[in-house]
């Protein structure tokens, strides 16, 4: 990994969080582009990448800027501040009071019951720690 680029890693067995990373992908307009990754294959493109454990990146999508990363809501957040705006806006808004309060608690219950949503798979269910 060279020092610019930013990574979200997300559960590549599961349709709906693969089918938002792409989404998202689509979107990203800045320079260097980021990458979207499966965890399941991050470490065969980033070997010496120091990533999550495999426990969390099967439980949250992760952003990773450099030595930076961020869970969740807040990677979300990180992942549409990298496109263009209205998305931009949106990852804005992500961060700042009052919506950051909400959008942890919403981001679990959504993660919680990934595998109910369309395209999700049985693979989606979040895995108890």
């Amino acid at each position: 990994m060279t020092h610019t680029e930013q990574i979200l890693i997300f559960d590549g067995e599961c349709g709906f969080c693969t089918t938002c990373a792409r989404w998202i992908e689509r979107r990203w307009t800045h320079a260097p582009t980021p990458r979207a990754v499966a965890w399941q294959s991050v470490h065969q493109e980033w070997p010496d990448l120091a990533t999550p454990s495999t426990l969390q990146m099967s439980q949250s999508v992760w952003w990773i800027n450099d030595e930076h990363r961020e869970a969740g809501a807040r990677a979300i957040a990180s992942a549409l501040l990298a496109t263009s705006s209205p998305w931009r806006l949106v990852g804005h808004a992500l961060m700042s009071a009052p919506v950051a309060w909400v959008a942890e608690p919403l981001y679990r219950v959504v993660a919680r019951h990934r595998h109910r949503f369309p395209g999700a798979t049985t693979a989606c269910r979040v895995r108890d720690e």
